[in-house]
């Protein structure tokens, strides 16, 4: 009887899923492929409609002047209301109402990059226009609360898909305990203030 052959052992799997690269422009000011995506994510939520179907912004996106608050404070950058027509007259300094994808990139990545925002001495009245900006951006200006319908809607816009269960636990951690009521003003507040997104 021939002997048994020795089974090959199993080698490892060369194939790993490659880490998402930064593009040029994220190389050119220095932010991480993450830093990018957050930015491009948020340019979108208020990026002027145009006639190209590309799904990511692009050198010809333009975002309305009147959203730049909203979309930075959605990244996380905070800027004193004293600073607003300086930073505004540097990102649209022919006052045409609207704001390059490319320059609020610039900008943006600017403030990712230090890891921390300016600071004005009217701190009460910057967290209530950013608590203001951020609960309209959830409900998009409708409604007294965050609701279940909301979240799905905001994790459609990211494209993250999240079970209606780990939406209703969030609502109930963040209002008390009952996911029907949805999140009201006061509640939001109370937990960007906890999650150090506000002082």
């Amino acid at each position: 009887m021939p002997p048994k052959r020795k089974r090959p052992a199993p080698q490892p799997s060369t194939s790993t899923s490659a880490a998402p690269q930064p593009s040029r422009l994220a190389k050119a000011h220095h932010v991480t492929a993450a830093q990018e995506a957050l930015i491009r994510e948020a340019f979108s939520l208020y990026q002027i409609p145009s006639a190209s179907a590309a799904p990511e912004p692009d050198s010809g996106a333009a975002l309305p002047t009147k959203d730049v608050r909203a979309c930075l404070t959605a990244l996380g950058v905070r800027i004193a209301r004293p600073q607003w027509p300086e930073v505004l007259e540097t990102l649209d300094p022919g006052d045409e109402g609207r704001v390059g994808f490319e320059d609020l990139f610039a900008f943006a990545a600017l403030h990712l990059r230090r890891g921390e925002s300016d600071e004005g001495e009217n701190v009460d009245e910057d967290n209530e226009e950013e608590v203001r900006v951020a609960f309209k951006l959830f409900t998009g200006g409708k409604g007294a609360a965050i609701t279940l319908a909301h979240l799905r809607a905001v994790a459609r816009v990211v494209r993250e898909e999240v079970d209606d269960e780990v939406l209703k636990l969030m609502i109930s951690e963040a209002n008390g305990g009952d996911w029907r009521k949805g999140v009201g003003r006061g509640d939001f507040e109370d937990v960007m203030r906890r999650a150090g997104a506000i002082s």
